[in-house]
């Protein structure tokens, strides 16, 4: 008998030490994780889905963009998320285990004060939210919401924190302990505008200057943190200065930058939840001069990389990369609208595979959470999803 129990008792303390280990190294291995995710677009569904399902072996998330607001705070389902390509992609992406966290996305500055100062428009539109993420059982909900005014920051926060408590509690009540402590807790991810450090934003720093995110809150309650740090253009005023000049400089988002708009978050949100933001999209410009002032670029419209190249390849030039990292070119137009013409001068100015590279290689070295890509719509650099490593 005293042999029966000591046996039992060894094997007890081996099944213990197998449980520990079996817990311990996949937390060890998901802290040493980099993880990718990527933005598809509702108006580019077919094709993005497509490219991302050629390589969800590289992506941990996907987030279907997107859920818009209208003027009466009600959610519309611009996705139609319950007709093709979503149902079968959903299926593909499950035995994957790709996690599919759609983003909301609400541009209305004034809309969204006025919703999210009322308590009772505040909780009506985070149970709408929670229902969405409820009824099609998503992985978690990306919450992107732009153009806010200052006097939005106490109420955006307040409803930050309001939802992560809800989204957490609905879930746990769903799920039992045990399933939660395997991480399978709904994802609140919280994608914000980039930052650019004070002293290199202005030469006189404004008396009333003012936020609408508050980085401390967003950095407590959301789970993941994705930093939009694209169309810096002219914001950045020392980089302007260094790189600017006598010389063309319309930066997406100039590697520089970008590690400056790193730095500043970091100062209040933690690197583990910091999603870096790469775009995959360009700008051409009309460039004319203002002599003394320098360069004036007139936005014409946006170009994804294919595009761009095709620009490239009709005017038989070779776009280079550029002091920002990215891509570029200038070509010669003549407009037809005079009956002498006029030469006016194009910049076209884009991303492709080795600025995402140098990015995630930025994000990898301050030790993020991971990057987003914005966004798969069959038109970026195919060498793109080789980076993604």
């Amino acid at each position: 008998m005293k042999y029966k129990r000591k046996k039992l008792h060894i094997v007890k303390i081996i099944f213990l030490l197998s449980s520990a280990l079996i817990n311990f190294f996949p937390l060890v291995s998901h802290a040493a994780s980099f993880s990718y995710a990527v933005w598809v677009p509702y108006w580019k569904d077919d094709a993005g889905v497509a490219e991302v399902k050629a390589h969800l072996g590289s992506v941990q998330e996907v987030s279907p963009f997107g859920y818009e607001v209208r003027a009466d705070d009600t959610l519309v389902d611009k996705l139609k998320i319950g007709q093709e390509p979503w149902p079968t992609f959903f299926v593909a992406a499950a035995q994957s285990k790709v996690k599919i966290i759609p983003t909301v996305s609400w541009i209305d500055g004034d809309a969204i004060l006025l919703t999210l100062a009322s308590t009772t428009g505040r909780a009506q539109h985070i149970g709408q939210i929670i229902d969405m993420v409820r009824a099609n059982n998503f992985a978690g909900i990306d919450i992107d919401y732009e153009n806010k005014k200052a006097e939005t920051r106490p109420y955006f926060s307040k409803f930050i924190k309001e939802l992560s408590a809800k989204l957490h509690k609905d879930e746990a009540q769903r799920n039992s302990s045990e399933a939660s402590a395997k991480g399978n807790k709904k994802i609140l991810s919280c994608s914000i505008e980039a930052r650019t450090p004070i002293s290199s934003r202005f030469t006189r720093v404004p008396k009333d200057l003012a936020y609408a995110n508050d980085f401390s809150v967003i950095g407590q309650y959301c789970d993941e943190v994705r930093i939009l740090a694209y169309d810096q253009q002219n914001i950045d005023l020392k980089l302007n200065k260094q790189k600017g000049g006598d010389k063309l400089y319309a930066p997406v988002a100039d590697i520089d930058w970008v590690k400056k708009v790193i730095q500043e978050a970091l100062k209040s949100i933690s690197a583990k939840k910091i999603m870096l933001g790469i775009p995959t999209f360009g700008y051409e410009y009309a460039i004319t001069s203002q002599f003394i002032r320098g360069w004036n670029y007139q936005k014409i419209r946006s170009v994804s990389y294919q595009s761009a190249m095709q620009i490239a390849q009709s005017v038989s030039t070779t776009p280079m990369h550029n002091s920002a990292g990215e891509m570029s070119f200038t070509y010669l137009t003549t407009s037809t609208s005079t009956p002498l013409g006029v030469n006016s001068t194009h910049l076209v100015w884009f991303p492709d595979s080795g600025s995402a590279q140098a990015k995630i290689k930025l994000a990898k070295q301050f030790k993020l959470r991971g990057v987003t890509i914005f966004k798969a719509d069959g038109e970026s650099d195919p060498l793109m999803w080789q980076v993604l490593k």
